[in-house]
């Protein structure tokens, strides 16, 4: 019985010991990710390439994939748009996909007046790029394309019409 009860000591020494080891290997790890695999990352898995989980139609899993990073020249809209217009040339749908969805985040920062940053942007650009997903949705990256394009378009009429800003010198 003595026998018994030291082994069984020594077992919950041991586990009480290496407790702080595993909390700290499970605390660092998000939800459903594999160990050493962060979420939110270029590496998060799965991987994809083919536009997904636009509609109820092409939604397959939770866990939306992680779509290939746009390189567009400047990180303006403008530069996103070009990069899904191309992606689109060359039947790269995921690319596409998160090229406009980050596009239609640059074009989303705006000064709005206080009190009304919940008010929905209803833009031709903002619409344009909506209806390119929804073209992606539906398997039709010509249209897409077209979207995209429309976009750029709008999205350039519209920094063209902002008043440049003016810088006075004042001397004394």
């Amino acid at each position: 019985m003595r026998h018994i009860l030291t082994v069984t000591s020594v077992l919950a020494a041991g586990l009480f010991l290496a407790a702080p080891a595993f909390a700290d290997t499970w605390d660092n790890a998000a939800p459903y990710a594999r160990p050493g695999n962060v979420i939110g990352t270029d590496s998060s898995l799965p991987h994809g390439t083919v536009a997904s989980n636009l509609s109820a139609t092409d939604t397959h899993s939770d866990i939306a994939p992680n779509l290939p990073v746009p390189a567009p020249d400047g990180n303006g809209p403008d530069g996103y748009l070009r990069s899904a217009e191309a992606a689109l040339r060359s039947g790269q749908t995921g690319l596409a996909q998160n090229a406009l969805e980050m596009a239609e985040t640059r074009m989303l920062d705006r000064s709005v007046p206080q009190g009304q940053g919940d008010v929905a942007d209803h833009s031709a650009a903002i619409r344009s790029v909506d209806s390119a997903l929804q073209a992606l949705a539906h398997n039709n990256a010509q249209a897409a394309e077209q979207d995209a394009r429309r976009a750029f378009r709008y999205e350039r009429t519209a920094q063209a019409q902002v008043a440049p800003a003016v810088t006075v010198a004042v001397y004394q």
